[in-house]
């Protein structure tokens, strides 16, 4: 894809004020050798500066999941927004939530948050809590936000080390967490060597980064089959 004017006045327009020319540095992974600048979006698809349309499989990591700008979620976040929507109080919508989010999924009380890694954050705190335990066990290379327990991989000999490019771990990551991989069942049970010392399982029943794809119902059961190990995330 050629760097056009239009792009290219973008980009050094970020890169006057942002690290790396980007608003999160990993939009510099993307594949290419410079980041798509987005116009606008609508549904599945979404336009670049050049007016280029895109499928779009990513759909902001589930945030779009039902498609982009849908015109019943505009109508009502225009009207909210008339009538304020940075509280920090509780509002009847609120509680109307918490009792569909029970009614749906079984689970009696619920807590809200702005992120993915704030909802990983607080189930492993309560995990800790609960079990008295203080490891975590992930799946090698799995994604949990910016938790700094889950940036840990193996090593060719097997033992737990940081990734790549992780920087400023508060501890070393062999003392927080255990990493097996996706299909591992053995080492992710209760008879696996030191699962004494885990709280909980961080897993994802489903891959989101790149649309949905559901991992084997199998294999999340067997996974949460242990009596002191449940996936928390």
């Amino acid at each position: 894809m050629t760097v056009t004017p239009a792009r290219r006045s973008s980009r050094t327009t970020l890169e006057a004020s942002l690290l790396f020319g980007v608003p999160m540095n990993w939009m510099t992974r993307w594949p290419g050798d410079h980041p798509v600048f987005v116009d606008r979006a609508e549904g599945a698809r979404f336009w670049d500066v050049d007016g280029n349309a895109f499928v779009d499989f990513c759909l902001g990591d589930t945030g779009g999941m039902a498609g982009h700008a849908p015109k019943e979620s505009l109508e009502a976040i225009a009207e909210q927004a008339a009538r304020g929507i940075t509280l920090m109080l509780p509002t009847e919508d609120a509680t109307w939530v918490g009792r569909e989010m029970a009614r749906r999924f079984g689970v009696p009380y619920w807590q809200f948050c702005l992120t993915a890694t704030d909802a990983n954050r607080f189930a492993i705190r309560w995990a800790r809590q609960i079990t008295g335990r203080s490891k975590i066990v992930v799946h090698d290379w799995n994604y949990h936000g910016s938790v700094d327990e889950t940036f840990a991989t193996l090593d060719d000999d097997g033992n737990v080390i940081e990734r790549e490019g992780n920087l400023g771990k508060p501890v070393p990551l062999a003392e927080t967490t255990r990493v097996v991989e996706i299909n591992d069942l053995e080492g992710s049970s209760e008879r696996s060597p030191n699962a004494t010392s885990r709280c909980a399982s961080s897993s994802r029943p489903s891959r989101t980064s790149g649309s949905c794809c559901p991992i084997p119902d199998t294999t999340t059961r067997s996974a949460s089959s242990a009596p002191d190990t449940r996936p928390c995330c």
